[in-house]
């Protein structure tokens, strides 16, 4: 019968001798290690340590981006509006539409317009499936 924590031993070993003591243990024992206060301490630079240290850390592109304790500065020059605390950003919607539909309306996709899909050609290689490539060049032959 099975009862919360108690060793569940297959029927067909029931009367089996135990092949470990009980106090046995998977694995290979850890090797003692330093104590974790001289590990800390022996990081702790004083002196002029430190300051080679903060000498050899300055030529790291990230010591002057992001300093330790302060945020990332991007550097993103916001429009006025987007730096009012009430602005959002996008559509408002009632509430009452399915996000189903939103993400995925019932019309279809978007489609491009013709001015578009050539720029797109051009700048990206993005082709039709089975179009040819037309790169518009200007041959100019004596005739």
């Amino acid at each position: 019968m099975n009862q919360p924590g108690m060793i569940q031993k297959h029927y067909g070993m029931a009367n089996d001798p135990a092949r470990f003591p009980e106090s046995y243990s998977y694995g290979k024992g850890s090797h003692g290690s330093e104590p974790f206060g001289q590990i800390i301490k022996a990081n702790n630079l004083e002196g002029m340590q430190d300051k080679f240290n903060d000498i050899k850390e300055s030529q790291y592109a990230s010591h002057a981006k992001e300093p330790l304790g302060k945020a990332f500065e991007r550097g993103y020059n916001w429009p006025q509006q987007a730096q009012d605390p009430t602005h959002k950003f996008g559509l408002p919607s009632t509430g009452l539409e399915n996000a189903k539909d939103m993400i995925y309306p019932a019309t279809g996709s978007h489609t491009d317009g013709q001015d578009v899909i050539e720029m797109y050609k051009k700048t990206h290689g993005n082709f039709a499936p089975g179009e040819q490539k037309n790169r518009n060049y200007d041959w100019k032959f004596d005739a």
